[in-house]
């Protein structure tokens, strides 16, 4: 994960998750009184007390969000087919270990804490197929890659609508298309 995500993305979103379920105070963290207890709060509760213990301590803010980064490294482990074990070493739950698939998957779970009945983060935690065919079809949608890629789409897959592209076909496409824009000569303007 990038900078530019963190402070855009991840960070917006944990501090908004956070919030619903707990405060800090002196550095540890607590349940908020009267926050809607939820499977998700549990769970995070639950990785961040076993990533605190490795630390001889209690749980603390940072504790809360590297647990929802192992939980979804974990998730995105399972799409691809690895072995899911969660990993809570320091190294292994740091947002900078974020794939792109575990970023769509931890921002959905942070979602899901904020409001567990989030149905987009719901669809997103429990496919995250789709959250990756989401994310290429964002890739190839500026003006200048749309036409380009639909039309490669149509020579390879006989069809333009990228929409109906399965997500190994999304990805076989962006591949060659980023491939292709990145061997053009560049043009400069006089």
């Amino acid at each position: 994960m990038t900078s530019p995500q963190r402070r855009r993305f991840y960070f917006p979103a944990w501090r908004v998750a956070f919030t619903a379920h707990w405060e800090a105070a002196h550095g540890l963290a607590s349940p908020r009184p009267g926050a809607r207890a939820s499977e998700y709060s549990a769970e995070t509760w639950s990785v961040a007390a076993r990533i605190a213990a490795r630390h001889v301590r209690a749980v603390t803010e940072d504790d809360l969000r590297h647990g929802c980064n192992a939980i979804a490294l974990a998730a995105a482990k399972r799409h691809a087919g690895r072995p899911s074990d969660l990993d809570l070493r320091p190294a292994s739950v740091s947002s900078a270990a974020l794939s792109p698939l575990a970023l769509d998957l931890v921002i959905a779970w942070f979602h899901l804490l904020r409001d567990p009945d989030d149905l987009t983060a719901t669809v997103t935690w429990l496919n995250p197929g789709e959250a990756e065919r989401r994310r290429y079809l964002r890739r190839l949608s500026p003006a200048p890659l749309a036409g380009y890629a639909a039309r490669i789409a149509s020579d390879i897959y006989h069809t333009s609508d990228l929409e109906s592209l399965p997500v190994h076909s999304l990805r076989s496409l962006h591949q060659l298309v980023m491939s292709r824009m990145g061997s053009r000569p560049r043009q400069t303007v006089s």
